[in-house]
This record gives C-alpha cells, sequence and structure tokens, in this order.
C-alpha cells in the first residue's frame, strides 16, 4: 500500500488496516459519553490486537455485508483539507461489501493511552 490514498497521506496509526478484521465496534454517544461522542474499533490479524478510538465521528455509513471482512479499509490523516473538526478518515479502497467509512476529529490508540496514563478509557 503507499504513504497516500488518492490526495491523503495514510495515517501512521497503524500498518495495513485492511489486513485485520474488526472484531469490536463501539459507539459511544450521548449521556454515556462523558468526554465525548467516540467510535472503538478492535481489529484482530492472527494474534495481533488493536484497540484504537475515534473522537467524534461523523458521517458514519456501514454498507450491507458488515461484519464481514472490510479488507479495504484505509485510514488517513485530512488535517490538509482544514475541515473544522474533522482530522481522520475512514474509508474503503476496494468499495468492499460490510465497509465501514466515516471521519472524525482525531485517533488515538488505547492501548498506548492505557500504557501511558494507567487507564483502559
Amino acid at each position: 500500500m503507499p504513504e497516500t490514498y488518492g490526495d491523503s497521506p495514510i495515517h501512521p496509526i497503524i500498518e495495513h488496516p485492511h489486513q485485520f478484521e474488526i472484531v469490536r465496534f463501539d459507539y459511544c454517544c450521548g449521556e454515556e459519553a462523558r468526554l465525548g461522542a467516540h467510535l472503538d474499533l478492535t481489529l484482530k490479524r492472527a494474534d495481533t490486537v488493536r484497540r484504537l478510538r475515534f473522537l467524534t465521528p461523523r458521517r458514519l455509513k456501514i454498507e450491507e455485508g458488515f461484519p464481514q471482512s472490510t479488507g479495504g479499509m484505509v485510514i488517513l490523516d485530512i488535517r490538509h483539507r482544514q475541515w473544522e473538526g474533522i482530522g481522520v478518515e475512514v474509508a474503503d479502497f476496494e468499495a468492499s461489501h460490510g465497509s465501514v467509512t466515516f471521519v472524525a476529529a482525531d485517533v488515538v490508540d488505547l492501548d498506548e493511552l492505557a500504557l501511558t496514563t494507567g487507564c483502559s478509557e
């Protein structure tokens, strides 16, 4: 996979997200979202598990076929577009069935956050 997709660089949060499958999908909003709406994705590839939190997700679209593998998932850094409150885009370069696409303010690695803060959330 190249370092860019279209006019946007690939976000460095995770290498080759298209090789992972979504094993958990949590959307938190309203009163439950103490720190603001967020979408948590747990991704798995063989023995590797990654937990990513997308802050203030918008324009969420889940294609028919979810939760089957979304083999074209790509996470883009779109800050250069200068859209207010949006810096990350989750897209699908294969337009595959079951794709999950959205934009968000930012993305954080929940496991890295837990290591640096001593908290799991």
